[in-house]
């Protein structure tokens, strides 16, 4: 019965040691290229955008948008490989994004950019500052890989100029490196300072300071003309017209008034000054110059930054005795770190699949002969992880690790029925095994581009891996065995084994034929096993265009809105819903999207407006020197950007990281954050609960987005649904948000004047302003050259720090020869003002954000009925409203489920193929909800959280579950070739000889999963990647002895071939 089968004549092919020889000869190039894979944390994301940012000094949000916006969105818009532009234009600023279709060059798309706005900048307004192109070159955001910090008894802008000289462009030079930039250089500048009540006897004004400076060093391109050159062809010349201008600012003229020539000597001050910081950036609370250094995506980070490390040590020997440089910050050691965790728990992975492995078969050449084909496998593998640029990082060791189980899986299948039956005819069904595992992972391309950034890589070398297998498979493992036979395979068994199973077969036969009756009871357990998303079922059916609903749909709402339902509607959806309602229930607590990441705690603080940047920076140093106290934080970055925003990552020693500290800490700095005054605070990280001590907040979680082509029309549309919105009692505080849920328009200070009492006065409001304009005057000016730099000039009126509200009120003004003040022609309040002009695709975007007090799904219902309406009825032709506040998540949602759906297709087409059958397939399809029962379950009744890596492991559980059902039938077509037996005994027949491979590739799976549960659920992808795949795999057993045979359609006769 178990004696291995004859073969009349082996098949003729590549001879064994040609087959060895190729494949030993590709090992050897695949450990030759292991040292050229790039290895980083996490993957290189390509953006396929580009940012250009300006600023506009006190121009307001639409003269922004009019002056220079829409012009660089034009210009923009025409670059090629252009798919979208949008712009976002507010007070004193703006900036464009343009978005690049799939297959740009990245590089060719940033010189294109930066060759348009050099062109462009000409054309727009004096005031309007250079604007920045913030991508990098290689087309991916650069993150800090090195900072050093600079230590000198030199004057900032001295240090400045040395690095830049002698470090900066040494560094920039190394292979990989993306950008160098220096932080902390407090920039000097001309501060010039004028008395307003100088100039107000010769009704000078502030522009026509500001007017003079900029004429005086005005430089003009005149024309072109020709010089002969020396080698007597003509050389175009370039004329420029310039004045004779010299540093001296106080000989600067100003204007001519009653025969006398005023200079700006006459009325201000000049002063070479450090200027005030507009942000700040410290590393553990010192003030120190940093020197950052930046890898470009698609490299080796690891190996740049030893070649960063090597050449700084080249460079501080030539440094000055009174310069120095200390490495603060390397965040190689942390990727060096995480990813020797890995490599750690990837070898353990392997250990353990070989240990157990031996174990089972007891045989070391059958041991030897399974690592053999792992390690050619893999080495074989990494020739076409540099052909693809495969980069290895935490997504691609993840697609490896997972790969290790199935590669056994399919050696042990193959090597086990090599030794018993001496043909390659199972090869067949590990096809197909494989082909479903690879049209699963398929569907990864589908993904929404963020999800698909990372699990591309992950899907891709598990392909790659898994052809090698088909290849090693075919010829290297039938290759080995002819030249390394083993004494016996796993299938041939002993006596006493026999004994059982002949006991289990008639048992278990028994029990087949049972559930073959009554496949209705299966049925029943299968699908309230699964559930039944009576959960996702709406309380009512709503009409539609004022048409009466269809008699269905009545019947459907007095069903629902039903005393019983309404009473029981929660128990209902548990109990039909099963472990589906259970899953969707844990799952719809938090965002199932998570980045690996440093463990960090997080500090915000800001200040009320009105305040400085400075103001803020004081406040901030109280919870820095805090922090400083402890000893097991390893270092704290602080950045304050403006007023209201201020940061401190908090990272700590590795000893620390996983122990009780990083949560002691996080409470000390709530108490901390509770007693400093001045300032609002927010601390998180570490783990799901903050702290805000910030009561009045910004954020509306109910938005309507209008959009159109007039902007006039659109606020005025926006207004009126403010006014419709505020008639709803349980709305509260409509008010058009400043481009997002979380952002409100700031504060400004509005002059409104009494036309009445300025008629009577005599005055003209152009003069009024003009003066108050004059007494708070601050710009900055054209910059100048020295012979070695630009410098930069700014211009200030004295009377501007001690003009505040009250003097601006109650001052008296003279304006020829009246004298005045506001209180007596006007008043000044505070608004709301400021709101961004945004644009999407030539498109106006105005959201209008409120707080609904009530249900979720009455204010989803509110938001519903307001677009509808606004659309049907109010916005003409070109305008549209939508929210984006509803369905988001749930989109999402619906759009992975209909990917799972797809995946199942494309494995029941590839099984229909396969076995020549289309109701084969669907058995085997059943194994896959089952195994999704399993991961329901796991994850419904623990406080797992199910991220990206749960969603790997659904994709993943649908190409693997299957294939112990493709072994087993593939070994049941076999055998009906030569026995005589049909039905029960025929499947008894084949399971008896395949179960045991198959179990053994089940306990494998499992067991080289374990290793990844060791860090626990906070480990992002990789926890719930390891949970998600072992109880579905463990719940696929079910499938495959129960399900299986049960509705396994069977052979009745030798002839007949079902269908």
């Amino acid at each position: 019965m178990n004696a291995p089968r004859n073969i009349s004549s082996p098949r003729r092919g590549i001879p064994a040691f040609s087959v060895l020889l190729i494949m030993a000869a590709l090992t050897v190039i695949g450990v030759a290229m292991l040292p050229m894979l790039n290895i980083q944390y996490t993957p290189t994301v390509s953006e396929r955008k580009i940012d250009v940012s300006f600023s506009w000094p006190d121009a307001s949000a639409r003269l922004v948008e009019q002056g220079a916006t829409s012009r660089i969105e034009g210009t923009l818009s025409t670059v090629a490989g252009c798919e979208s532009v949008s712009s976002r234009s507010s007070k004193g600023r703006g900036s464009v994004t343009v978005w690049f279709r799939k297959g740009t060059d990245m590089s060719a798309a940033r010189f294109e950019v930066a060759s348009a706005i050099r062109n462009l900048y000409a054309k727009l307004p004096e005031e309007v500052s250079y604007p920045a192109i913030s991508l990098a070159t290689s087309g991916s955001r650069e993150s800090e890989t090195l900072i050093y910090t600079i230590k000198a008894d030199l004057p900032s802008e001295r240090i400045e100029e040395y690095v830049s000289n002698y470090v900066s462009a040494p560094l920039s030079r190394i292979e990989g490196v993306g950008k160098v930039s220096l932080s902390g250089v407090t920039p000097f500048e001309w501060v010039i300072t004028f008395d307003p009540k100088a100039m107000e006897a010769t009704g000078i004004t502030a522009s026509n300071l500001a007017s003079a400076f900029r004429d005086y060093f005005r430089s003009e391109v005149v024309g072109l003309t020709t010089l002969p050159g020396e080698d007597g062809s003509d050389h175009s010349i370039v004329l420029k017209l310039r004045n004779r201008a010299s540093l001296d600012f106080g000989e600067i003229p100003i204007l001519r008034r009653s025969d006398r020539i005023y200079y700006l000597r006459d009325f201000a001050s000049v002063r070479w000054s450090e200027a005030l910081p507009t942000s700040y950036f410290r590393i553990n609370g010192l003030n120190t110059i940093n020197l950052a250094v930046s890898c470009e995506g698609h490299t080796n980070m690891l190996r740049v930054a030893a070649a960063v490390r090597e050449e700084m040590d080249r460079l501080q020997a030539a440094f000055p005795p009174e310069l120095s440089a200390t490495l603060t910050y390397d965040a190689s050691e942390y990727v060096t770190g995480e990813l020797q965790k890995i490599y750690l728990r990837t070898l353990l992975c392997v250990a353990i699949l070989l240990l157990f492995v031996y174990l089972v078969s007891r045989d070391l050449r059958y041991l030897l002969i399974i690592t053999a084909t792992l390690v050619v496998n893999i080495l074989v593998a990494v020739v076409f992880y540099n052909l693809f640029r495969l980069d290895i990082h935490i997504y691609t060791l993840a697609g490896i690790t997972v790969s290790l189980g199935i590669i056994i899986d399919t050696s042990i299948i193959m090597v086990d029925h090599y030794s018993y039956y001496r043909d390659r005819r199972v090869f067949v069904s590990i096809l197909g095994a494989l082909l479903t595992t690879i049209g699963a992972l398929g569907i990864v391309w589908l993904l929404p581009e963020k999800q698909q950034a990372n699990l591309t890589d992950f899907s891709l070398v598990i392909v790659i891996n898994l052809v090698v297998s088909l290849l090693v498979a075919l010829l290297f493992i039938p290759a080995l065995l002819d030249k390394f036979p083993l004494g016996r395979s796993m299938t041939v068994s002993s006596v006493r084994r026999r004994r059982f199973a002949v006991r289990f077969s008639h048992l278990y036969g028994r029990f087949i034929a049972w559930g073959r009756r009554h496949r209705w009871i299966f049925i029943v357990i299968l699908v309230w096993g699964f559930g039944i998303p009576v959960f996702l079922l709406p309380d009512k059916i709503e009409a539609k265009g004022g048409k009466p609903l269809p008699k269905r749909s009545e019947w459907y709402n007095s069903v629902m809105q039903s005393r019983f339902v309404s009473d029981h509607r929660s128990t209902i959806d548990k109990v039909f819903g099963s472990s589906l309602h259970l899953f969707n229930t844990a799952t719809g607590r938090y965002n199932n999207f998570r980045e690996p990441e440093q463990k960090v705690l997080y500090v915000n603080a800001g200040m009320a407006e009105g305040c400085t940047v400075q103001q803020l920076n004081e406040v901030v140093r109280h919870m820095e020197n805090y922090i400083s106290r402890f000893d097991e934080v390893e270092m704290f970055r602080t950045r304050v950007y403006s007023y209201d925003n201020a940061r401190i990552e908090i990272t700590f020693k590795p000893e620390f990281v996983y122990t009780s500290f990083p949560l002691m800490l996080k409470q000390e700095l709530t108490a901390a954050a509770i007693n400093f005054g001045g300032a609002t605070w927010r601390v998180w990280g570490i783990d799901d609960n903050s702290f805000n001590n910030n009561v009045v907040s910004s954020y509306r979680p109910n938005q309507i987005r209008l959009r159109g082509y007039n902007y006039d029309q659109l606020s005025a549309y926006a207004d009126a649904l403010i006014d419709s919105l505020s008639l709803n009692r349980r709305v509260a505080e409509p008010e058009i948000m400043d481009g997002n849920a979380w952002t409100l328009p700031h504060n400004e200070f509005n002059i409104r004047y009494d036309d009445e009492r300025i008629a009577v006065a005599g005055l003209d409001v152009t003069d009024y302003y003009r003066i108050l304009s004059t007494m708070l005057y601050k710009s900055r000016l054209t910059p100048v050259y020295d012979g070695r730099e630009l410098q930069q000039v700014v211009l200030e009126s004295g009377d501007r720090d001690r003009f505040d509200r009250w003097h601006i009120t109650n001052a008296q003004v003279r304006i020829d020869s009246l004298r005045t003040k506001l209180s007596a022609v006007g008043t000044i309040e505070k608004q709301r003002t400021g709101v961004s002009i945004r644009r999407y695709k030539q498109s106006y975007e105005i959201l209008v954000g409120f707080d609904f007090i009530g249900s979720y799904e009455l204010g989803k219902r509110l938001i519903e009925r307001t677009v509808k309406r606004l659309n049907e009825e109010v916005l003409p032709i070109g305008f549209r409203a939508d929210s984006p506040s509803h369905n988001f998540g749930q989109k999402q949602k619906q759009q992975q489920v209909w990917l799972i759906l797809l995946v199942i297709a494309i494995i029941y087409t590839m099984c229909a193929i396969i076995f020549e059958s289309l109701r084969k397939p669907v058995v085997i399809i059943l194994m896959i909800p089952i195994s999704f029962i399993g991961v329901f379950l796991t994850f419904g009744w623990s406080d797992f959280v199910f991220d990206q890596g749960g969603f790997a492991a659904f994709v993943l559980l649908c190409g693997i579950v299957v294939n112990a059902g493709i072994y087993l039938i593939n070994e049941e077509d076999n055998w009906a070739e030569t026995s005589l037996k049909r039905g029960i005994p025929l499947y008894l027949k084949a399971y008896n000889h395949k179960i045991v491979p198959i179990m053994l590739t089940v306990v494998s799976t499992v067991l080289g999963l374990v290793p990844f549960l060791y860090d626990g659920p906070e480990e992002v992808f990789w926890f719930a990647f390891a949970v998600a795949a072992i109880s579905g795999t463990l719940f696929s057993i079910v499938a495959l002895v129960v399900y299986l045979p049960i509705f396994l359609p069977m052979r009745t006769n030798k002839t007949r071939k079902t269908r």
